[in-house]
């Protein structure tokens, strides 16, 4: 094999398959489909695809401020199951090796609805000099 290369596959995660991407510098998807491509990329088991169509339906459902990455995503959902469930999904991804998506697919039937920041604001800071 050349140099750098194994010879062995990549890990199942990161393989191409039934299970396509966003298009790249094309309108972002709607909600309701990246939606039915997460749950497709979670049923076949492809992490890469399921990241992916995750991050695309956090951009169609909050527009105006999606979360940066799933880590965020997690820190604002405050759920540990499902911050320990995106985790795995991060992990299949940058470290390769298998993933199941079931247990990411039943949590997230629905996106969670993200706390609002319109609660009590802090008073203003008081003037250096008055």
């Amino acid at each position: 094999p050349p140099a750098g290369r194994t010879g062995a596959p990549p890990p199942v995660s990161l393989r191409a398959g039934g299970t396509d991407a966003p298009p790249v510098g094309e309108p972002r998807p709607s909600a309701s489909k990246a939606r039915a491509k997460f749950h497709d990329a979670c049923r076949h088991h492809d992490a890469a695809a399921a990241r992916r169509w995750l991050l695309a339906w956090l951009g169609a459902a909050w527009p105006e401020a999606p979360p940066t990455g799933l880590g965020a995503f997690a820190k604002q959902c405050a759920d540990a199951a499902l911050g320990a469930a995106l985790s795995d999904l991060e992990r299949a991804c940058y470290a390769g090796g298998p993933w199941s998506g079931e247990n990411l697919a039943v949590l997230l039937k629905d996106l969670p609805k993200m706390p609002s920041h319109g609660g009590p604001q802090a008073p203003p800071i008081a003037p250096l000099y008055r």
